[in-house]
């Protein structure tokens, strides 16, 4: 029976700065030659995906943590917020964080990122998945907040200086909302990477919706991830696998264990599967 692959990309295929282990880029390789069809599942938007990333070739991907998926080009799933959202969230975003993007439909639109806090990061030593963060979101972003005119919202990106700042927006905004924090991708990182979507925006949704469009049966997907915007996609998957770098809740929720991002997880996984 042919799988349906489904990987996060940060703490997954690669960690934060990192490039995928050769292992796992043949293993996915592999995988797909026997048949098997591979997608990314990630929290980022098709245009933040990395050369090295992209270079290992997938059939489609998910994207925006499951506000839309893509198969050979072609969009087969989408599901955004509509802007009222933006009412309840971004006072409290606004309040207790130092950066927000919100991505849409139509692209991010960037808050002004705190100079005094840019300060603060010495980009020579900063965790490379910082610099590339402050590059490629906060610096060269081609639209801020007065472009907005009302696209569909797929989620909220934001940095916070400190846990507890992302407490009180998780708490303000209580079971309405889906926020969820990155802590364990990077622990030199003088920020703390966030989201918040829609409840019913996740990676298990738009799972669902890929099978949907390819007439498959959930049964038959393989689920990889490690972080908690992950968590639809763990519970959703015929097979879910957690890294075993994974954020506690996850390593709980998961099917199966495997080695860590950094020990190619992922490729030893396929290959005791049987797959490649």
């Amino acid at each position: 029976m042919k799988k349906l692959l489904f990987f996060d990309i940060d703490g997954t295929l690669a960690m934060p700065g990192h490039p995928p282990a050769e292992d796992t880029v043949r293993a996915i390789r592999a995988a797909r030659a026997a048949g098997h069809r591979a997608f990314l599942c990630t929290g980022r938007g098709e245009g933040m995906i990395s050369g090295d990333i992209a270079a290992i070739g997938f059939d489609g991907g998910i994207y925006h943590a499951g506000g839309r998926a893509v198969l050979d080009g072609r969009v087969i799933y989408e599901n955004h917020a509509d802007p009222s959202m933006l009412e309840e969230v971004l006072p409290v975003i606004r309040e207790n964080s130092i950066f927000y993007s919100i991505e849409t439909t139509e692209g991010d639109f960037a808050s002004v990122f705190d100079r005094q806090a840019l300060s603060e990061v010495n980009l020579a030593e900063a965790n490379t998945e910082l610099v590339r963060l402050i590059e490629t979101v906060f610096l060269s972003r081609e639209n801020t907040l007065p472009d907005y005119r009302g696209q569909g919202i797929y989620k909220v990106f934001f940095f916070v200086r400190d846990l507890s700042d992302f407490e009180r927006i998780r708490d303000a905004l209580g079971d309405r909302y889906l926020a969820v924090s990155f802590e364990n991708l990077g622990s030199d990182m003088i920020f703390t990477a966030c989201e918040v979507s829609r409840r019913d925006i996740n990676k298990g949704k738009a799972m669902e919706g890929v099978c949907a469009f390819l007439g498959a049966d959930i049964k038959d997907t393989i689920a990889f991830g490690d972080s908690m915007n992950d968590m639809a996609m763990i519970r959703a998957a015929g097979l879910s696998v957690a890294m075993g770098n994974a954020e506690r809740r996850i390593l709980e929720a998961a099917d199966i264990v495997c080695e860590s991002c950094a020990d190619a997880g992922v490729a030893r996984q396929l290959e005791r599967l049987g797959l490649v």
